[in-house]
């Protein structure tokens, strides 16, 4: 795993790279820890990171201009703010954001919220290995826009427009595709990345509108409210 650490005062960077040093060796995770003291520097390796924390207020360009920049070369990063003003919170907000730390850091704090970071950055690669009626087939699970029961089968949409028929009842699927996935209906389970809200149905990205079981209703909305709020965006419905 690779972090990237931001800030232009050296004792916060100081604090911030130990804290990322002894989350790794408590976790037991090999990792590399870079540090700058401006954006510029780290813009220019953002694609070579999976998690990076930003100062907010830095002199020339600052951590939320880094955010917008860094998030359009690297899919893959995910960014935790820092910052003496909590007044800056919502402007940190936004795409493959995290969340907001305070200065000075509590390591306490700040390993509550790595933990949230380290779950969907190690999800990305996960992949799971189905039967269909031809061959076995590897599916990545960020791939998977949402499955409909089909008896014993269970029917795949992928999110390049393209859809595989499972043998593999849905039941079975929840349990291996974990929490990113939520069951909405009987007869459907959802990833939660490809909602884009939910009301009286789920409607998807691709404006699909699913329905919602009347037994899994305050399920599904609590999981998808746990699910944003994990990704460091304000949900509402």
């Amino acid at each position: 795993m690779r972090i990237a650490i931001c800030d232009d005062e050296q004792v916060y960077l100081d604090t911030a790279y130990e804290c990322c040093k002894r989350y790794l060796k408590e976790m037991d995770i090999e990792g590399e820890i870079d540090t700058y003291t401006n954006g510029s520097e780290l813009i220019d390796k953002a694609e070579e990171y999976d998690i990076a924390l930003l100062d907010v207020d830095m002199p020339g360009i600052s951590g939320i201009d880094v955010k917008h920049i860094i998030s359009g070369r690297n899919k893959r990063v995910r960014m935790l703010f820092i910052s003496s003003h909590p007044e800056n919170m919502p402007e940190a907000f936004g795409d493959r954001v995290m969340g907001f730390l305070v200065k000075p850091l509590v390591y306490e704090v700040f390993a509550e919220k790595m933990n949230q970071v380290l779950k969907l950055v190690m999800s990305e690669d996960r992949f799971v290995m189905y039967e269909t009626s031809d061959d076995i087939r590897k599916i990545m699970l960020k791939d998977i826009m949402y499955i409909k029961a089909e008896g014993k089968y269970s029917h795949f949409y992928i999110n390049d427009g393209s859809d595989i028929l499972i043998i593999r009842g849905i039941s079975e699927c929840e349990s291996e595709l974990g929490r990113t996935f939520a069951r909405c209906h009987k007869s459907w389970l959802i990833n939660l990345r490809y909602v884009k809200f939910i009301k009286n149905k789920v409607i998807m990205m691709d404006s699909r509108e699913l329905p919602i079981g009347r037994t899994m209703s305050d399920k599904v909305k609590r999981a998808y409210e746990k699910h944003v709020l994990e990704e460091g965006m304000i949900w509402s419905l």
